[in-house]
């Protein structure tokens, strides 16, 4: 049987080099035993967030709960309100909390405050205690001892910023150094400045970097840079020894297999953590990118109805609810994420029990053509198939939406190889017809994007901006 101290390996306590999990006992969990343990810290949440976190306190005293009535998976279900970002933001503007009611510590005991990116509005905070550092520390070494199987000596290349908690998360911050794997830090922002210094770091310790931190942002920078510097990602860089990790949008098939293609990686994977609940990303090198995990005894997940709340099975599209399991400073429940995703419950070819999941695309950036519903995803995997779109524009490609709910027709906005192209005009009717055949809706209009207009997408610094909208 499993306790809460099983949860979290001792960092001075390494697996030899040759054992496949960091921590095998958890990681590799009998579900059952699993779903017990959730309920008994998803309660010990509930308590945390109702006595010490404003917005919760309000929030489950007007649903006429008490953490002591929830004594099962059907209470949690059927009485714990779920919690949207939108709800947090009209707490703000009744009380005027900059940190939105939800911080359940005094300051004296906040380690670190961070900010959202604001992607889907006014940026909200998150807060990790010195206590929160133990969760993080376990997710980190459970990401690149198993999943990215990096073992002492070897070096990661860490391009991580510190604008966004998630980087701080991922980075441990110094858990890696304390296993032993070195890490090569450089700022994550794709200027020139930190991209030369990137190239130096590969050069210098070519085949010794075993991973690296390559947000969409600037792995799409780095694209257009590398070959500006007539360089080889492989003979110059030695990228194919490398795994690509990735955030900052969502990880299609075509995204993985042109980076793969472009930069030669040994692998993409996953490498993210989102939103408020820090919930992580992580994809498995076993699986090459094609299975995604959350760990489930750090951060609960349910599988939900976009519409009503109610779960539903996991090969069915809906969204994804959290409950970070073990935050101090901001104990989240039942946090929606507002992205259409499906789950996988089977074990994984890499051996760990824990879900993985498929996110399709943010609900926000959903439009509606004849009752069916097209995400930028999808135009992206459409587009990619094209030659004359290239690596660059299927990534960077956008969708016009011209009104909040339905439309008549789509409106695709995407970069190209100009030099492969002699008459747009023929371009444009032969992309319209290819998209309109893979997705089975109308298409109006093709918009085709200079270079610089293409580099202008970034909508928040560090994500591709999916939508333009175009109504009031």
């Amino acid at each position: 049987m499993v306790s809460e101290a099983d949860i979290f390996r001792n960092v001075n306590d390494l697996p030899k080099k040759e054992e496949k999990y960091w921590n095998r006992k958890m990681e590799t969990i009998d579900r059952k035993e699993l779903k017990e343990l959730q309920l008994k810290l998803a309660k010990r949440q509930l308590k945390h967030a109702y006595k010490n976190a404003p917005y919760y306190h309000d929030r489950f005293k007007k649903a006429g709960i008490k953490p002591d009535d929830i004594k099962d998976w059907e209470d949690w279900e059927k009485k714990v309100p779920i919690t949207l970002k939108d709800d947090l933001r009209d707490y703000r503007e009744k009380t005027n909390d900059p940190f939105y009611g939800v911080l359940a510590l005094p300051w004296e005991k906040v380690r670190d405050t961070y900010i959202s990116t604001g992607t889907t509005g006014r940026s909200t905070y998150w807060a990790f205690s010195k206590e929160d550092w133990k969760w993080i520390y376990e997710l980190t070494l459970r990401t690149v001892w198993s999943m990215y199987q990096l073992r002492p000596g070897d070096m990661f290349l860490g391009n991580a910023g510190r604008f966004h908690g998630g980087f701080e998360v991922m980075r441990g911050p110094d858990s890696l150094m304390d296993i032993g794997v070195t890490v090569l830090w450089n700022d994550v922002l794709p200027l020139p400045m930190f991209m030369d210094k990137m190239i130096q770091y590969c050069q210098d310790f070519k085949g010794k970097v075993k991973a690296i931190y390559f947000p969409a942002f600037l792995s799409w920078a780095f694209m257009g840079y590398m070959n500006s510097k007539g360089l080889d990602p492989v003979e110059d860089l030695g990228f194919d020894n490398m795994i690509g990790g990735w955030a900052g949008g969502a990880l299609t098939t075509a995204t993985r297999d042109m980076l793969k293609d472009v930069f030669g990686f040994k692998a993409i994977l996953n490498m993210a953590c989102l939103g408020d609940t820090m919930v992580p990303l992580i994809g498995c090198l076993d699986g090459q990118g094609l299975r995604t995990h959350v760990w489930e005894d750090i951060h609960l997940v349910e599988h939900v109805d976009m519409k009503t709340g109610e779960p539903i099975e996991p090969e069915e599209v809906g969204d994804w609810v959290i409950t970070p399991l073990h935050n101090h400073a901001v104990p989240h429940i039942r946090w929606r994420m507002e992205d259409y995703t499906k789950m996988d419950f089977e074990t994984c070819d890499c051996g760990t029990t824990h879900l993985s999941i498929t996110i399709l695309g943010r609900e926000s950036d959903r439009i509606t053509i004849d009752g069916k519903i097209i995400l930028p995803q999808m135009v992206e995997e459409a587009l990619y198939k094209i030659p004359e779109i290239g690596p660059g524009g299927a990534m960077a490609c956008q969708v016009v939406k011209t009104a909040p709910e339905k439309q008549d027709n789509l409106i695709i906005r995407t970069g190209y190889i100009q030099e492969q192209v002699k008459d747009q005009a023929a371009f444009k009717e032969k992309v319209k017809a290819r998209v309109r055949e893979s997705l089975a809706v109308p298409v109006s209009d093709v918009e085709l994007l200079t270079p610089e207009e293409v580099a202008q997408a970034g909508s928040v610094g560090w994500k591709i901006a999916r939508i333009q909208k175009r109504y009031e």
